[in-house]
């Protein structure tokens, strides 16, 4: 049976916008390509 997970950050309130900037850059070079190679994972979709 299919999953759906769900995170929500906001950063805007707490972050500068250089920070806010090398959160986005980490999280599409490295946290999402680590989220795509285990098995059964069929797509990782990310929205600002």
């Amino acid at each position: 049976m299919a999953s759906t997970y769900v995170r929500r950050f906001n950063l805007k309130s707490s972050l500068t916008d250089k920070q806010v900037g090398d959160f986005w850059k980490f999280l599409l070079s490295e946290f999402v390509p680590a989220l795509q190679k285990p098995a059964g994972v069929n797509s990782v979709k990310v929205y600002s």
